[in-house]
């Protein structure tokens, strides 16, 4: 039958699927493939067309507004960790040092700019 191939983002899904391959996956009876990717679409179309057998990258919200929008049918088998979002400046060091009226980089999808905007 071969492999579980998953597809995942690379920090950090990937790096705990690779754990889990690495050092449980044997142990389980699991034969896991991981295939890393850099963008958010394109684990959902591979698991919609069937190149990958599963995903790991993303919250619920996001699966519910992807299938919304583009017609898929993916479905959440358990539920994961959520990630925390953070705040990155090679100029700012803390939160409160933003001045009214700076630029702040949020993520281009509804979901996760709602997140990052809470």
């Amino acid at each position: 039958s071969g492999p579980l191939v998953v597809a995942a983002s690379p920090t950090p899904h990937a790096e705990i699927l690779t754990y889990v391959k690495d050092n449980l996956a044997k142990k389980a009876g699991l034969d896991l493939e991981v295939k890393e990717f850099t963008d958010y679409v394109t684990p959902n179309t591979a698991t919609e067309d069937g190149s990958v057998g599963a995903n790991y990258f993303q919250t619920q919200p996001y699966l519910d507004d992807f299938n919304k929008k583009n017609g898929t049918h993916i479905v959440s088998v358990v539920d994961v960790h959520l990630e925390p979002l953070g705040l990155y400046s090679h100029k700012v060091k803390k939160a409160d040092d933003l001045k009214s009226g700076a630029t702040v980089a949020v993520p281009n999808d509804t979901v996760n700019e709602g997140r990052a905007l809470q």
